[in-house]
């Protein structure tokens, strides 16, 4: 009985000593979690965005082989030192930007991590936008010379326009002020007022105009020379949600000056969002065309269909490209090839990029560019890759000739 007793309390020591062995371990395992938890915690959503919107497949042992070498490599090590307050910004945006990196497919050029002080940028770019008043000049000595106003901004839309001086923002000289001074307060903050006295010097007259720093979608339509009397020509560098409509400015004032032909120049175009490809094929395309169709993750495949606008033109029709020519720009000239309503001129075929790209932002204000669709065209079909298909142009150009505008215009009309 006496062994028996003593056996017992034996092993209830022993089960409280193991209990309270169990219970640090636990402790220590959730502390040691709950301080990996800065670091795994951006990894763990861009894994999760790539789950839901990448459009290409996704490995998950891709991710925990990362997570794994990253945790034994960089938190572990951090955690243990007595010195360690948290991940730092840039080291954790170089882990996102590596797992970024390895989850995304070899060939993919396209999908990659955005810091965070990079990102807004990345927006106005990818959208085609800015923020400021959308005046830019330089200084006279005596004066703020307004050399530009983008039509889409808000001075645009109070009346300034380019050949006017500032004389005055907010009641204080120019001169005091100088041209640096005067730049960073057109280019603002958002919301930022600006009370301008203008002089214009082709009338001699003095007024005032209110102007706010607000968001515009910049001017990506511009009008190149042809040497060729009827034929004319736009260069669209970008798209976005105002580039349709800007066509259809141009086209209408052509039409009424007597264009017998027209040359839109996609050189260098890297695309924009690709509802303005259903926008601007409106133009030349009859209402009720599928110009362009996307298959995404998880979602019904969805086209693009031609709408009637005000404006059309179904005279003859030319699109410069080369191997800068990307995005919805390329799925823009391959559908007007398809459907014969354009004849494709270049100096090589373009680039090959027309996916659809997202930007997300994430949680601690970095980002990710991501593609997330793929395009089709009746010419291309369910099956077309994007890596290794382009538009081929349907008439070759010199590349060693130096106005290539005037050379199509004059060989081609």
């Amino acid at each position: 009985m006496r062994k028996y007793t003593r056996y017992r309390k034996v092993v209830l020591v022993s089960g409280f000593c193991l209990a309270f062995i169990l219970s640090l371990v636990f402790r220590y395992i959730s502390v040691l979690n709950a301080g990996k938890g800065p670091y795994l915690r951006p990894l763990g959503e861009i894994y999760h965005t790539f789950g839901n919107f990448y459009y290409f497949p996704l490995l998950k042992k891709n991710y925990r082989l990362f997570v794994g070498e990253y945790t034994r490599n960089v938190v572990l090590p951090a955690l243990k030192d007595a010195n360690d307050t948290g991940p730092n910004p840039r080291l954790n945006w170089k882990a996102c930007a590596a797992l970024t990196s390895f989850l995304k497919m070899p060939k993919d050029p396209l999908t990659r991590f955005i810091p965070s002080d990079q990102l807004n940028g990345q927006f106005k770019l990818a959208y085609g936008y800015d923020i400021g008043t959308g005046i830019s000049g330089s200084d006279t000595g005596k004066g703020f010379l307004v050399e530009k106003v983008e039509k889409h901004s808000n001075a645009y839309k109070r009346g300034v326009r380019p050949g006017q001086v500032i004389i005055r923002v907010n009641g204080i000289d120019a001169s005091v002020l100088g041209g640096t001074m005067i730049t960073n307060m057109l280019e603002g903050n958002n919301g930022l007022g600006l009370e301008l006295e203008l002089f214009s010097p082709d009338t001699g007259l003095y007024g005032t105009c209110s102007v706010m720093n607000t968001p515009f979608f910049i001017e990506t339509v511009l009008e190149e020379p042809t040497g060729k009397k009827g034929v004319r020509c736009i260069a669209i560098k970008h798209f976005n949600k105002k580039t349709a409509e800007d066509v259809d400015e141009f086209i209408e004032k052509f039409l009424e000056e007597g264009m017998t032909g027209l040359i839109i120049d996609l050189r260098g175009n890297s695309g924009g969002p690709p509802l303005a490809v259903m926008d601007i094929a409106s133009t030349f395309v009859p209402p009720g065309v599928t110009i362009a169709g996307f298959y995404k993750k998880n979602a019904v495949p969805f086209g693009l269909i031609t709408k009637r606008k005000d404006i059309s033109y179904s005279e003859r029709l030319m699109l410069i490209v080369d191997g800068t020519t990307a995005g919805p720009a390329e799925i823009l000239a391959a559908g007007l090839q398809f459907f014969k309503r354009a004849v494709i001129a270049g100096t090589e075929r373009t680039a090959g990029l027309a996916f659809i790209r997202e930007l997300f932002r994430l949680e601690d204000g970095s980002g990710l560019e991501m593609i997330t669709g793929k395009p089709f065209l009746p010419a291309w079909g369910e099956d077309f890759s994007l890596f290794i298909e382009d538009v081929v142009p349907d008439v070759p150009l010199p590349k060693e000739h130096h106005d290539l505008v005037g050379y199509v215009a004059r060989n081609y009309f």
